[in-house]
């Protein structure tokens, strides 16, 4: 069987063949997307989740910011060369390997650091549900401002990135990132259909949310 057989994406409820319509890395560790049957007789479409769960080998690159347990039974990684001499030398000689990467200087002893979204999730997550989102931004960027060492830019993006990915996980609809360019935002709706919206659409959107005070502004700034 090749791989692209094995890597086939079956239809749950008519054994087809399923297309990924859109993926989306919320964070290292997990994807979601979603998935359309390609039988005209069937049509389902749903969402898909891709997580890494454990180490089975580790990586000869360690990733500091990266935590995933070792699976039971899985053993340590060593190169070719590594393996061939621990072969010829005495046991308590042998080479050994560690697959964890030292912070040094200041910050030596701490625990490693997230990716700035990855941080911001976890934030949202754990101290965020039910706030609104407006205050939720502010509570987030100043955490990652305080506790990341993050500029004021990179933890607004932050937050505003990982606040949207949370919110669209049980959204049908996505953002068609590939249709999409710097002057029209493509949303496909459940069926695949476009919806798409301009520049000036999203100006007027705005203005309507202002008249009816729905719209916020937080910490504005001017474009540096």
């Amino acid at each position: 069987m090749t791989d692209a057989a094995r890597a086939r994406n079956v239809c749950p409820h008519c054994g087809g063949y399923a297309r990924v319509r859109y993926s989306q890395q919320v964070t290292r560790l997990y994807r979601e997307g979603a998935i359309e049957c390609q039988n005209p007789a069937c049509g389902w479409r749903g969402k898909f989740s891709f997580e890494f769960t454990c180490t089975l080998t580790p990586s000869l690159q360690p990733n500091p910011e990266v935590d995933l347990p070792a699976s039971p039974g899985s053993r340590p990684r060593c190169s070719r060369r590594c393996c061939a001499r621990s072969e010829t030398l005495p046991s308590r000689e042998r080479p050994t390997m560690t697959t964890l990467t030292a912070p040094a200087g200041r910050h030596a002893g701490r625990a490693p650091q997230l990716d700035p979204q990855n941080a911001a999730t976890a934030y949202l997550l754990r101290h965020c549900r039910g706030l609104e989102r407006a205050a939720a931004l502010e509570d987030c960027t100043r955490h990652l401002m305080s506790e990341h060492a993050m500029s004021e830019a990179t933890a607004e993006l932050a937050a505003l990135h990982a606040s949207a990915a949370l919110e669209s996980l049980n959204q049908v609809a996505w953002i068609d990132l590939e249709a999409s360019t710097r002057d029209v935002v493509v949303l496909r709706t459940a069926g695949g259909a476009p919806v798409s919206f301009t520049v000036g659409d999203l100006l007027a959107q705005r203005q309507r949310a202002r008249n009816r005070g729905a719209l916020r502004t937080v910490n504005h700034r001017p474009l540096q």
